[in-house]
Parts: C-alpha cells; sequence; structure tokens
C-alpha cells in the first residue's frame, strides 16, 4: 500500500512542471521631466531588485524544495522499492523457509509416521512375540496338564482296574461264601423240614396216642359204670336172696346162680377195668415222654427254622453290602479327583432310585471339604446312574445309602 502510493507521488511529482516566473514588464513610464530625487529611485531600484532577488530565491527554493520533494519522494519510492523487494524477497525467503519447514515438517512426519510404524512393528513384533510364548506357554502347560491328565487317567485306570479285579476276587470269593451260605441255608433248611416233619409227625402220634387214651379212659369209664350196674345188681340179687329165705329151694338155686353170674361179670369187669387202668397209665406214661419228645422236637425245629432264617438274612445282609459296595464302587470310578481333595474326607450319600436304577434324587450330609467336594460327589453319583442291579430283588432298595470316602 505505501509502495503504490509513493508510485502515485512520483508520477504527480513527474507531471509537476516548475511554474513560470512571469517577467514583470515594466513599463516604461514616460519620463517626465519631473525632478526627482536620485537617492530615492536607487532605493526603489534597490527595494525593486530586492523584492526580485527575493522572489527569484523564493522560486529557487520553491524548486528546491519541489526537488528535495521529489528526491525525497524518489528516494522514498526508492526505500520502498527496496521495502518492497526486501519484503518480497523476505517473504519468498518466509515462503521458502516456510516450505523448508513444511518440508521438514512432513519429513519429521515421515520419520515420525516410519518411526511410529517401526515402533508399531516393533511392538507388533513384541507382541507376536508374547502371544507367541503365551502360546508356546499355554501349549507347553496344556500339554503338561495333558501329560498329567493321561498320567492320572493311566493310574485311575490301573487304580480301577486294579479295584475291579480286587472287586471280582472280592465278588468271586462273595459267591464262594454265598454258595457255602445257601448250602448251609439250604442244609438248614433240610434239617428245618426235617424237624418239623418229626414235629408233626410226634404230634399227629400224640394225637393218636390222645386219642387212645381218650378211647380207654372211655372203657374204663363204660367198665366203671358196668361194675357200678354190677353192683346195684348183685346189691338186688343179695336183697332178693335175702328175701328168697321164704322161697322155694328152685328159685333159692335160680337166685344163687345168678348171683354167681353177676360175681363173675362183675369180676370180669373188674379185671377188665384194672388191664385199662394199666394200659391207661402205661399209655400216659408214653404220652408223656411222647409230649416231651414232640416238646423237644418242637424246639428243635423252632431252633433250625431260627437258625435257617439267621442264615439267609446274613446271607441276604451280605448280598446288600456287597449290592451297596458295587453301586460305592461305580460312584468311586465316575468321581474325578479335587487338586485339593485329602485322602479319608467322607460323605454320606443318600439316593433314591427307580426299579431300572436310575437316579432320581440324591442328598448328600455330612460332608467333609465343602461345597466343590460335595458338588463333585453329586455329579459322580448322577454320572453313575443307572446303579448296578440287585443280585436278587429281595434285597432291591429304593432308598440307598452309603459313605463315599476319598482314598
Amino acid at each position: 500500500m505505501h509502495i503504490g502510493f509513493a508510485f502515485l507521488i512520483f508520477d504527480k511529482v513527474r507531471e509537476f512542471k516548475a511554474p513560470e516566473i512571469k517577467k514583470q514588464v515594466v513599463q516604461k513610464e514616460i519620463v517626465k521631466a519631473i525632478s526627482v530625487d536620485l537617492s530615492l529611485i536607487e532605493k526603489e531600484k534597490k527595494r525593486l531588485l530586492d523584492i526580485e532577488k527575493a522572489k527569484k530565491i523564493a522560486e529557487q527554493e520553491k524548486v528546491k524544495r519541489y526537488k528535495d520533494k521529489l528526491k525525497d519522494i524518489k528516494n522514498k519510492q526508492k526505500k520502498a522499492e527496496e521495502r518492497r523487494k526486501k519484503a518480497l524477497l523476505e517473504k519468498k525467503r518466509a515462503e521458502e523457509e516456510k516450505q523448508k519447514a513444511l518440508l521438514a515438517k512432513k519429513q519429521a512426519e515421515l520419520e515420525k509416521n516410519k518411526a511410529d510404524k517401526a515402533r508399531k512393528k516393533a511392538l507388533e513384533e513384541k507382541r507376536r512375540a508374547e502371544i507367541g510364548k503365551k502360546k508356546a506357554d499355554i501349549a507347553k502347560r496344556k500339554s503338561e496338564i495333558e501329560n498329567k491328565k493321561a498320567l492320572a487317567s493311566k493310574k485311575r485306570a490301573e487304580k480301577e482296574k486294579k479295584l475291579a479285579i480286587k472287586a471280582k476276587k472280592k465278588a468271586l470269593l462273595e459267591k464262594k461264601k454265598a454258595e457255602i451260605q445257601h448250602k448251609k441255608i439250604e442244609q438248614a433248611t433240610q434239617k428245618a423240614i426235617k424237624a418239623r416233619k418229626k414235629a408233626e409227625l410226634a404230634r399227629i402220634k400224640a394225637e393218636k396216642r390222645k386219642r387212645t387214651l381218650e378211647i380207654l379212659e372211655n372203657k374204663i369209664k363204660k367198665a366203671a359204670k358196668n361194675a357200678e350196674i354190677l353192683r346195684i345188681k348183685a346189691e338186688k340179687s343179695k336183697k332178693l336172696a335175702e328175701q328168697a329165705r321164704d322161697k322155694t329151694k328152685a328159685e333159692k338155686l335160680k337166685i344163687e346162680a345168678e348171683k354167681k353170674v353177676l360175681e363173675k361179670e362183675k369180676l370180669k369187669v373188674e379185671q377188665e377195668k384194672k388191664k385199662l387202668e394199666q394200659k391207661l397209665f402205661l399209655e400216659k406214661k408214653k404220652f408223656a415222654k411222647e409230649n416231651k419228645q414232640r416238646e423237644l422236637q418242637r424246639e428243635l425245629a423252632k431252633e433250625a427254622e431260627l437258625e435257617r432264617a439267621l442264615l439267609q438274612k446274613n446271607q441276604l445282609d451280605k448280598l446288600k453290602a456287597s449290592y451297596i459296595s458295587e453301586i460305592a464302587a461305580k460312584v468311586q470310578s465316575k468321581w474325578r479327583r479335587l487338586p485339593k481333595a485329602k485322602n479319608g474326607w467322607k460323605c454320606t450319600v443318600s439316593v433314591v432310585q427307580d426299579k431300572k436304577g436310575i437316579v432320581k434324587s440324591v442328598v448328600l450330609t455330612n460332608c467333609d471339604g465343602g461345597k466343590f467336594f460335595k458338588n463333585s460327589v453329586e455329579t459322580a453319583v448322577r454320572k453313575s446312574s443307572p446303579l448296578p442291579a440287585a443280585p436278587d430283588n429281595s434285597i432291591f432298595d429304593s432308598e440307598i445309602v452309603f459313605i463315599f470316602e476319598v482314598r
């Protein structure tokens, strides 16, 4: 703006023309023949010259001022041009510097981006390396865990195999024991049957003996009754004999004969009665002996029956214990040992099952080791469904209770 203003002034200066100095035409006055003082003329002349000189000087000064002003304007214009050029140069330099700065900035940004990329790449490489290391560590740990699991599985399989062999041996032993027990039960059953038969025979014999005694007693009663009848007849005969003193000899003989017959019959009845009483005595003695024998046989039958029932109960108890042990063994095989589980930890397990051995519900009480151990045992029980079948329907129970123990 200043530079343009300077050019405008310069153009105006070029158009400027120095003012023309009008020469004063001094008209020569017609000299009159007047007497004038020369000194005054000289003074006037001098004054006029001075005025002219002053005007000239003023004009020169004015021109000088214009020239100085023009020079000043030119100088200013020059300086303005120089400043403009300098400004342009500085602007150019500034632009160049700016461009350099921009280039430097871009270069710096490129370098920074490059450095960032390199850093990011390094970080990515580091991260990948760490991930790779972590993956390797995880793979290693996984491999170690798998190896441990495999080893644990192998040990568990070996343990289960040993337990299975042990269980098989135990089962065979239990089977042999059961067979022996079964034989004992059979023997006891046969013994009880024989004892019952003997007791029954003794009872039948006793019944017969009792009936015989009753018959004898009836016979004795009948004999006694007959004897009483004969006694009454004899009494009558005696009375008749006493009354027959005055009767004829024939009547007396008849009465005596009747009396003898009655005496004979009475004697016969008395003898028969004595025989019957003797027989009754012997029969009663035999009956008492047989009754004692019968009581003994009955007691023996009771003992044999009790022995058989006890043997059967023991066998059923052993079968049930073996059955429950088989269930507990299956649960033990399905249980996955916890890292912090300790040998000796126990848990009372109550299982409700249906006829097919399907687990319906599980209740755990008195558990050691806390909630995780309790849950692991419950999971093992549910995984064991269906439970082993009962070897005999008589020992099946819908509710089974056993103790789970960590070994």
